[in-house]
């Protein structure tokens, strides 16, 4: 399942990027795929996390759950300020994890053998 969310996400980025280029412009469509960028790593980081639990018990600080999201706010604030792209686009790209998980339950809902 998590192989078909990654290759969702892979495939809704691209062609989200290329419809917005030809109906918003290319700032539009930079600013989905960076957001859609940021939403694919933040997907793998929680996907290392759950891998993660099965394993030796490794104690995580608070302060590094506070840094990661500090980055991932410093970013989406620098794609948006200094690439001069609107926040809705980036806001958008962010979503396609979502997506890829509503479009991966969709699948499962219909092609299920049970």
């Amino acid at each position: 399942i998590i192989h078909r969310i990654t290759l969702a996400i892979l495939i809704l980025g691209a062609a989200g990027t290329a419809t917005f280029v030809v109906t918003r412009g290319w700032r539009f469509a930079l600013g989905f795929f960076l957001g859609a960028c940021m939403s694919y790593l933040s997907f793998w980081r929680w996907q290392t996390v759950v891998e993660s639990l099965g394993g030796a018990v490794r104690r995580r600080s608070m302060a590094a759950m506070v840094i990661r999201f500090a980055v991932l706010a410093a970013a989406a604030y620098g794609i948006v300020k200094y690439l001069d792209v609107t926040p809705v686009a980036v806001f958008l790209g962010l979503l396609i994890s979502a997506a890829a998980v509503i479009v991966s339950i969709l699948f499962e809902l219909i092609y299920a053998r049970t």
